[in-house]
């Protein structure tokens, strides 16, 4: 190392070529010794000193990575500008989804979708990258409460997953394409919240065959999220069916006596509606327990089996078992944001 230093230092006129690659070689040293800083400075300076050299683009790349690995983010965001300006390399596509990631973890959700779109449009090669970005925008877009580019991207992802897959005729990007499927399905759950039980006897009968639709609706649909066999997607569809249930059963609860009912028979009416919700109940009980057992058995630990251990916590008397620990839960909303 200290013989490069010196070529480096010393070489000139007729040596100055000694002098490059040394500066070089010890960049090369310093990556390969672990020395990651040192590195990507000689790789920096290299790259500056010989913006001709066929390896300056390269190494202006090596000096991003190394950047980025160690999470000095805009150092790694300036050397990948650089080695765009400077390469028509096969890595272009590379370095615009590495920057798109750059800016996603630095919350410029904004910057991260431009990115990533530049990505999508540059013929990029990495199949299961291909799908991953399309899902990432999905969940951009979600993020910055645009709903319809989100729920485009997320059919995207669906319909670049199975193309793909078809193609290669080996199963690509499952979990993405799965995870994808579930979100445009998860707002048929959010209309089946959303319908309320009015006041008149009717008006209830109808909300409760339009809810029991929309169950029978979030079931069928559920079933092809369900056949991707990925694992976190299968427990969050049959957590999800055991919310739907629970949410029937509270509603029903809450609904107010119809105005029609008689006060004689107000007592048998309440009764008659909890043996009614208590029905829902249990079959939402059931889907939670379902999708605990599946969580297990597959090791699929992740918030979906949380949910299902919570909502059934609140049914079971405020209490659950999380991987052995037993935990008390209070006033637990339902809902996935939890």
């Amino acid at each position: 190392m200290e013989h490069y230093a010196y070529v480096k230092k010393y070489a000139s006129g007729k040596q100055a070529s000694l002098g490059r690659n040394a500066r070089k070689f010890m960049a090369i040293l310093y990556e390969k010794t672990g020395q990651y800083v040192k590195a990507a400075r000689s790789f920096e300076s290299y790259a500056a000193y010989n913006t001709k050299d066929r390896v300056a683009s390269e190494f202006y790349y090596n000096a991003a990575l190394i950047w980025n690995g160690i999470n000095w983010y805009s150092k790694a965001l300036r050397d990948f500008q650089k080695y765009l300006l400077l390469s028509r390399g096969k890595k272009k596509s590379e370095v615009l989804f590495l920057i798109g990631s750059i800016w996603e973890k630095r919350r410029n959700y904004s910057k991260a979708i431009y990115y990533f779109e530049k990505y999508m449009k540059s013929s990029p090669q990495n199949r299961l990258r291909v799908i991953e970005t399309a899902f990432k925008l999905g969940s951009l877009y979600e993020k910055l409460k645009r709903k319809s580019q989100a729920q485009d991207w997320y059919r995207k992802t669906v319909l670049i997953q199975r193309n793909i897959s078809r193609r290669s005729r080996v199963p690509v990007g499952v979990n993405y394409a799965a995870e994808a499927k579930f979100k445009l399905v998860y707002k048929t759950f959010e209309k089946l919240r959303s319908i309320r039980f009015p006041r008149s006897s009717s008006g209830q009968a109808r909300a409760l065959n339009k809810k029991l639709s929309f169950i029978q609706r979030l079931k069928n649909e559920l079933k092809p999220v369900i056949a991707y066999d990925d694992g976190p997607m299968i427990v969050a569809a049959l957590t999800l069916q055991g919310q739907a249930f629970q949410d029937l059963s509270v509603s029903l609860i809450k609904a107010p006596i119809p105005k029609e009912v008689p006060k004689s028979i107000r007592k048998q009416y309440k009764d008659s509606v909890r043996k009614k919700a208590s029905e829902f109940l249990s079959k939402a009980t059931e889907s939670y327990k379902v999708a605990i057992q599946k969580a297990y058995q597959i090791d699929a630990y992740g918030p979906w089996l949380k949910i299902a251990q919570r909502e059934l916590g609140r049914i079971n008397g405020n209490k659950f078992y999380d991987l052995g620990f037993l935990i008390l839960e209070k006033d637990i909303p339902i809902g996935v944001n939890q």
